[in-house]
């Protein structure tokens, strides 16, 4: 799915304990417990439900020795490698002599023919790489830690039924109350392994806020849905941003009020809409939703 790593940066920006756990879990050299893991200057700091694409996802200090970068992809992109290279080759240079980087690649999907797994190349630039395919991961490993959970839904379900692991992430979603970043996530890594259906499902048998993601539009043109129910998914995914307005200003709107604005935020493209909901002050959205010729 295209940019899915886009919800990765949103979690790890809102929540980095849940990212050193999982990193705890499944490459325990890269961050031994107890080590420190704090999200460093150098990542982008903007609190955006939709970060930009170029942004390195992931970029924190670890203990006092130590940087680890983080790479989250869900796409075959011959581009991959050499963004990964350079990320690291930039974020080493402010460090030089006083700390080493280390790169990590999370994948969503198998690992695509002929993508390097341990060493990155760009010319003579040659980067060690630790890579996690999410898929080969055991879905039960995720399950065990609270933190990680939100991976699970992408990961090996073994003898379980796809309909049997999302019912057991929803109900670690819901017995930790989940945030939205880490629901999310979990709606992303499902719909990466074909268990959007089955996690949207075990949601709502457990009563949980719905999660739509930008992204399903293509994800729906790629399982084969006609224009008929994109358009139906087009307004679902604008309730799902007239919801977060609604959480940003801690208030529900007059349903006649709610219908207009669905409208309106349907025809902002995800960039836009991201600078209206957080870029924006409170007073400045309440006047924006105000406007109705506001764009």
């Amino acid at each position: 799915m295209a940019k899915s790593d886009r919800a990765f940066r949103t979690l790890a920006r809102s929540h980095p304990e849940i990212v050193a756990e999982f990193l705890r879990v499944l490459a325990p050299h890269s961050l031994p417990t107890g080590v420190d893991f704090t999200l460093d200057d150098l990542a982008p700091t903007q609190v955006d439900a939709l970060p930009y694409a170029l942004d390195a996802d992931c970029v924190a200090r670890v203990g006092m020795e130590e940087i680890q970068h983080i790479e989250f992809q869900g796409y075959r992109d011959a581009s991959f490698s050499d963004r990964c290279v350079w990320y690291h080759v930039g974020i080493a240079l402010p460090y030089r002599g006083k700390r080493r980087v280390r790169t990590t690649a999370v994948w969503l999907m198998p690992l695509p023919k002929n993508q390097p797994r341990h060493v990155m190349r760009h010319a003579d630039i040659s980067v060690r790489v630790k890579t996690i395919v999410l898929p080969n991961v055991p879905a039960a490993k995720l399950l065990a830690h609270p933190k990680t959970a939100c991976f699970a839904a992408g990961a090996n379900a073994g003898s379980w039924s796809d309909q049997d692991l999302c019912s057991r992430v929803a109900a670690a979603l819901r017995e930790t109350n989940a945030t939205w970043p880490e629901r999310h996530l979990a709606v992303v890594a499902a719909a990466m392994q074909k268990r959007y259906d089955a996690m949207v499902t075990a949601m709502e048998q457990l009563h949980m806020e719905p999660v739509i993601i930008e992204d399903l539009v293509k994800f729906g043109e790629d399982r084969g849905f006609d224009r008929g129910f994109d358009r139906g998914l087009l307004r679902g995914i604008a309730m799902e941003r007239v919801r977060m307005m609604e959480m940003r200003l801690c208030r529900e709107f007059p349903p006649e009020d709610r219908d207009k604005l669905v409208d309106r935020v349907s025809k902002l493209s995800p960039l836009r809409f991201s600078e209206v909901l957080f870029q924006l002050s409170h007073t400045e959205l309440v006047a924006w939703i105000a406007d109705p010729n506001a764009t």
